[in-house]
Order: structure tokens, then sequence, then C-alpha cells
């Protein structure tokens, strides 16, 4: 929530950002099936990558999210198993949209990722 009590993302840029993130998700399917068929896929999916990594990153930084959480979501869009198959941008962009609708939920992660850092450190 921002300072003024209400939330930062608010539905309709949530539904906007949904539908981009899903469009070029569903692009990156095909460009996969396409680098199955003919083998220019590939030159596709790294198009598709330099147009919308860098939207979506400014989008994030422009709302006050961590980097971390947009970084860790392009990082496993590079394992090609991952990458190409799953909606990887999607579900980041939806797990951002949550966290900030449910602060409660949010803290919770925090704290439990402080607690898993402190663990390992042992």
């Amino acid at each position: 929530m921002s300072e003024d009590g209400g939330y930062k993302i608010s539905g309709l840029e949530a539904t906007i950002v949904v539908v981009l993130a899903a469009f070029f998700d569903i692009l990156d399917i095909f460009a996969t099936l396409a680098d199955v068929a003919v083998g220019a896929g590939e030159v596709l999916k790294i198009l598709i990558n330099i147009i919308i990594s860098p939207i979506l990153w400014f989008w994030a930084k422009m709302r006050g999210v961590r980097s971390e959480m947009v970084l860790y979501g392009g990082a496993l869009e590079m394992i090609p198993i991952f990458g190409n198959t799953l909606p990887i941008r999607t579900v980041t962009i939806i797990m951002i949209i949550y966290t900030d609708w449910h602060p409660k939920t949010a803290a919770v992660v925090q704290t439990t990722a402080k607690v898993i850092k402190l663990s390992s450190k042992q």
C-alpha cells in the first residue's frame, strides 16, 4: 500500500501489465514452436526478450517494486526448460501485483526469506 492508504498498482494497470506479459509469453511459446519446426525461433525469442524485459523492469521500478523480484523472473526466463515452456513473466507480474495488494503476505514472505538467509549463514 502507498502512504495515502491505496494500492500502488490499480486494477486497470494490473490488467494491462498482465495482458502484456501474457501476450509476450504466448509469443515466446510460438517462437519455441517455430524453433522446433524451422529453426528460426531463437532469434525471435531474443527479440521478444529485448523488447519486453526493459518495459516490465521499468514498470516495476516506477511502482517501487524491489528489483530482485523482476530479476529472479528474468533469470528463470533464461533457463531453457522453464523459459521456453512456462509463462514465467506473467507469473512474476502476478506475484508482484499480489504482494502489492496483500501487504501482510509480502511481510511473511520477507520474514521467511530473512530467516532462510540467516540459517544458511550458520
